[in-house]
C-alpha cells in the first residue's frame, strides 16, 4: 500500500465520521445547559464595632446569665451597717470598706492591705464589685459564697482580729438599734444575733454590688449599649485579642 492510499483512506474516515456528528446534532434536541451551581454560602463576619457571639460568651461570669433573686431588704440594710462598722475589729479601727472602699472601685489600691496596729497582710484586697458571681472567694478560692467569705477577715488575726465569735456577738448585742435590725432580717430565729447570720447580713449587701456600666449591659445582650460608647471599635478589638 503507497502512503497516497493511506492519506486517502484516512481522509475518507474522517469524512464519514464528521457526517455522523453533524446527523446526529441535527436529528437530537438540543441539549439544555446546566444552571450554574451556587455559590457556598458564607457566615457575614461581625461588623468592626461588633464582637462575635461566641466570643463575648467568654466574658459572661461562670455562674450563668439569671437574674438572682431580689435579696430581703432587711438584710440589705442591717449588711450595709456591718459592711462601715469599725466595731467587727479588736480595736475599732478597721472595717470591711476599709479595705474595700466602694467610692475605690472595692478596693483600697495597696499592694498589700494593712490591718488591725498597722499589719500588712500577705495579699492585697480584691475587688468587692461583681465578687457575689464569682464561682470562689478569696484569691485562693477557700470560700464559696459572699456570705462565708464575710466572716473570715473578722476572725483573721492580721485584718480585724475578733478574738472570737462569741466576742462578736457580744459587741453586736450591746447595741440596741443592731438588736432590732437583726430581729427584723431574720424573724422567727430563737438568737437572731448570730455571727452566722453577720456573714449572711453582709453576703447579701455585696450580693447588690453589681456594676452596671455599658459593657455589662452589652454581654447581657443590650447591643445598642455598646454603640453608645466612645471608642468602642478599639474596645471591640482589645476584647478580640483578650479572648485569644
Amino acid at each position: 500500500m503507497t502512503t497516497t492510499n493511506v492519506l486517502k483512506g484516512i481522509l475518507a474516515i474522517s469524512a464519514a465520521a464528521l457526517a455522523v456528528g453533524c446527523t446526529s446534532k441535527q436529528s437530537g434536541a438540543p441539549a439544555s445547559a446546566a444552571p450554574p451551581a451556587a455559590p457556598p454560602a458564607t457566615k457575614e463576619p461581625p461588623a468592626a464595632d461588633e464582637i462575635d457571639p461566641k466570643v463575648l460568651k467568654r466574658f459572661l461570669p461562670i455562674g450563668g446569665t439569671e437574674t438572682p433573686p431580689a435579696p430581703d431588704a432587711a438584710k440589705v440594710a442591717l449588711g450595709r451597717m456591718l459592711f462601715h462598722d469599725k466595731r467587727l475589729s479588736r480595736n475599732r479601727e478597721i472595717a470591711c470598706s476599709s479595705c474595700h472602699t466602694l467610692t475605690r472601685f472595692g478596693i483600697d489600691g495597696q499592694t498589700t492591705s494593712k490591718g488591725i496596729n498597722g499589719k500588712r497582710g500577705v495579699r492585697n484586697a480584691p475587688s468587692v464589685f461583681n465578687a457575689a458571681t464569682h464561682i470562689a472567694q478569696f484569691w485562693d478560692g477557700r470560700a464559696q459564697s459572699v456570705e462565708t467569705q464575710a466572716k473570715g477577715p473578722i476572725m483573721n488575726p492580721t485584718e480585724m482580729a475578733m478574738p472570737s465569735e462569741h466576742a462578736v456577738v457580744g459587741v453586736l448585742s450591746g447595741v440596741p438599734a443592731y438588736v432590732e435590725m437583726f430581729t427584723k432580717a431574720f424573724p422567727g430565729e430563737r438568737r437572731p444575733v448570730s455571727f452566722k447570720n453577720v456573714g449572711e447580713a453582709i453576703g447579701a449587701f455585696e450580693r447588690g454590688l453589681v456594676t452596671t456600666s455599658r459593657w455589662d449591659r452589652y454581654i447581657h445582650g443590650e447591643r445598642e449599649a455598646w454603640r453608645a460608647t466612645r471608642g468602642h471599635r478599639s474596645a471591640a478589638r482589645c476584647s478580640r485579642k483578650s479572648a485569644l
